[in-house]
């Protein structure tokens, strides 16, 4: 199904805010993590997604005076104050890279590199609407930009969990991000079919402090 990213939501925490905007929703951070050069907001919805499943979304970078990244998060689980799940990320220099991590709160990470920032024609400017997309089957997963097939990878990770979107920046602030249009399937291994899941309005978590 196709879920409205205005229906998060709004957020005020740590330096970081969210709120509804049109059909988008914005993140936006205006302080880093004190003592740090980094900080993070992820918007979570905790309606599992099945294991087989095309999740994706349209951002945009319309602020970033540092480095940033907007990313989708496919089969998130999070406990003991660990978010895990894959990320595909679009960079605030164009560039897309896709991990598997865990993350601890604050600052404690763990990652598996699966595309190690990928440049390619397909990527619009940042400041333009790009469409991330990630697709899995099993413990393969396929990644994508603007209907552009950028990489896969196999990983021995979760097979279910839910999506969220995560917007992190290091060096500098402020940073702005928009998200539009999540749309969620669970689909064929083939993926050549889909059935819609039901989404909820999700929660928002924050490493500052």
């Amino acid at each position: 199904m196709r879920w409205q990213s205005s229906m998060w939501p709004g957020f005020i925490e740590d330096g970081v805010k969210g709120w509804r905007q049109g059909v988008g929703f914005h993140i936006r951070i205006d302080e880093l993590i004190p003592g740090s050069d980094w900080n993070l907001a992820m918007a979570p919805h905790w309606r599992p997604v099945a294991g087989n499943a095309s999740l994706s979304v349209n951002v945009q970078i319309v602020e970033s005076a540092g480095f940033s990244d907007a990313c989708l998060v496919s089969r998130l689980t999070m406990s003991f104050g660990a978010v895990d799940g894959y990320y595909l990320c679009l960079g605030s220099d164009g560039m897309v890279s896709a991990y598997f991590a865990s993350v601890s709160c604050p600052g404690g990470w763990d990652i598996e590199w699966l595309l190690d920032f990928v440049e390619h024609d397909s990527i619009r400017p940042v400041e333009e609407i790009n469409t991330l997309k990630i697709v899995t089957s099993g413990h393969h997963l396929w990644f994508y930009v603007n209907d552009t097939l950028i990489g896969e990878a196999e990983h021995n990770g979760p097979l279910e969990g839910s999506s969220a979107v995560w917007v992190e920046t290091y060096d500098d602030v402020p940073a702005e991000i928009v998200f539009h249009k999540m749309t969620i399937h669970d689909i064929e291994t083939t993926g050549a079919t889909a059935t819609a899941a039901v989404v909820d309005e999700p929660d928002q978590t924050t490493c500052g402090g």
